[in-house]
């Protein structure tokens, strides 16, 4: 039975001290591997509810127009469905006891050791707090939140560009943060395929209503590096431009198997004829990052703040074996 990805918890969160969850299959970002994509991962972070402990993964995302900056990020649907289900839930209302744990990474390929911190922040680390919620869809497993705690200079952190046109990844990249662990990356260097979440006649039963997803996604066969886990959940899923064109849903993949994964397509989360049924404040996406209504449907990141965007529409790369350097996978902490 798939599984979203977004179940990972502990009974007691203490940010300070945390260790590796995960298994010795995951990679670090900061292997060769990851050299690359540098800039995708400074945007990268764990997010922890601190209600119920449970985490998952999301990313800051680039906006256009020339309005206010946002901290946007987006991540998944069912890791927030919680809170936007219960009775009398205000879209308005804030996401407060939420923290967004940035650089949450070991400096080294091989070794899982905690990261010094900046010290302003709780247990050292990269951490602000709270968010509102912008949009959000059920079918296409999204939800865009605006992070209130303003983002300090000195984490340095990336506003992923994104590509919501309907062109097929010539590969596919998840940065994430599986089971509470230090940020790694997933990599396979195939073209993912096109289906429905879980397959066909695929369902969950989830608060006693049978749910169903009949948007399609991205579907990986197999990971040729690393893999994902609970924890993964709401990870950035890029193509090899480095433009964010997915968000992970869940699937079978885990460190003893790294096959089967889904993920929600951007360019359906875009919709704007609302087809695959977006709800939230302002519905789909392009409310949110094309405010304007310009009609671009792929950007660059951005560092620091959104809008710094530069497009390169004809900037495909032919993938080349370099890209494939082989990488000491991290050791899981004691």
């Amino acid at each position: 039975m798939a599984r979203e990805k977004g179940e990972s918890s502990a009974s007691a969160v203490r940010l300070a001290s945390w260790v590796s969850g995960s298994g010795a299959c995951m990679v670090n970002e900061r292997c060769e591997v990851g050299r690359r994509w540098e800039a995708q991962a400074a945007g990268v972070a764990a997010i922890v509810e601190h209600h119920t402990a449970s985490i998952c993964t999301g990313t800051l995302i680039n906006s256009l127009g020339s309005g206010k900056p946002r901290q946007l990020f987006i991540t998944a649907y069912h890791c927030v469905r919680s809170r936007v289900e219960e009775a009398g839930f205000d879209p308005r209302d804030n996401f407060l006891p939420w923290s967004f744990l940035f650089n949450w990474q070991s400096d080294a390929c091989a070794t899982n050791d905690v990261p010094g911190g900046r010290g302003s922040h709780v247990g050292g680390i990269d951490t602000v707090y709270g968010a509102s919620i912008r949009a959000y869809g059920n079918d296409t497993d999204f939800a865009l939140l605006e992070v209130h705690e303003q983002i300090p200079p000195e984490f340095n952190v990336h506003y992923a560009g994104w590509d919501a046109t309907s062109a097929r990844p010539n590969m596919s990249l998840i940065i994430h943060h599986p089971t509470s662990d230090l940020k790694k990356i997933s990599i396979d260097y195939d073209p993912p395929k096109t289906w429905s979440f879980g397959g066909d006649d695929y369902y969950q039963i989830i608060f006693g209503e049978r749910r169903v997803w009949a948007s399609p996604h991205w579907f990986i066969e197999r990971y040729e590096v690393g893999s994902t886990e609970g924890g993964s959940s709401g990870g950035p899923l890029f193509n090899w431009d480095g433009r964010l064109v997915g968000v992970l849903h869940g699937g079978y993949a885990d460190c003893h198997l790294p096959k089967q994964d889904w993920y929600g397509k951007l360019v359906n989360q875009w919709d704007e004829q609302r087809k695959w049924f977006q709800q939230g404040p302002h519905g789909s996406l392009s409310r949110w990052l094309d405010p304007e209504g310009t009609g671009v449907r792929l950007t660059d990141g951005a560092w620091h703040a959104p809008h710094a965007h530069t497009l390169r529409a004809n900037a495909a790369v032919e993938l080349g074996a370099s890209v494939r350097a082989p990488c000491t996978r991290a050791a899981r902490a004691a």
